[in-house]
């Protein structure tokens, strides 16, 4: 390839791999094919590199060199970098802008975005939740607490969670004993069903 092409694809290809890396950082999604991953990642770069070049040529008289025809120097490169985190960031701040109006609005519940699984849009960040537990059908074991941290692995069949505030609880959702520490850490793989009742962090049901 020559090195006039392959400087072009560095520059395409660099910054909107970045920026797709830190949105699916906060939105993960099954990984697609190697071709639609690099098609998404041009297409974005494209469009970041468009506005460097725009920028710097209407406003920078070149400061960053992006006229230069050869590889990309070393100012442009770090531009090219930094514009792909930015943009990365940008789109999780415009989906978690259209999330919180779609909450708060009626009127904007076509903006929310499409959420990539059921278990990530119930331990949203806005959820007020507190989570009943049923580790078996007889429900003998049952856990009642708040999901502070848990996994999105869209490659895994299960995700893992802690429950945190917890507490062992009987049929009627009465405090048999208190979890001391951390939390209870589940999977669920081996759960039945998880029940979720209004509450919020510090008062729970």
């Amino acid at each position: 390839m020559p090195t006039e092409n392959l400087s072009q694809f560095i520059q395409f290809i660099i910054p909107g791999f970045i920026a797709l890396g830190i949105f699916k950082s906060f939105y993960p999604e099954k990984d697609r094919d190697i071709f639609f991953e690099i098609t998404n990642s041009l297409i974005v770069g494209i469009i970041i590199l468009a506005i460097v070049k725009w920028i710097d040529r209407n406003y920078l008289n070149y400061f960053l060199y992006s006229n230069f025809t050869g590889l990309p120097g070393i100012r442009f490169s770090i531009t090219l970098i930094l514009s792909g985190v930015l943009a990365g960031y940008l789109f999780v701040g415009i989906t978690e802008t259209r999330s919180l109006l779609a909450k708060r609005f009626s009127w904007c519940n076509w903006m929310s975005p499409n959420e990539k699984t059921v278990w990530l849009k119930v331990n949203s960040k806005s959820s007020q939740s507190w989570a009943i537990v049923y580790l078996d059908d007889k429900e003998e074991i049952i856990y009642r607490g708040w999901i502070s941290d848990y996994t999105i692995d869209p490659e895994e069949n299960y995700q893992d969670f802690l429950l945190s505030n917890a507490s062992r609880v009987d049929k009627n959702l009465k405090e048999i004993h208190k979890i001391n520490g951390l939390g209870v850490y589940l999977n669920l793989k081996d759960i039945k069903r998880i029940v979720f009742l209004d509450g919020n962090k510090k008062t729970p049901l």
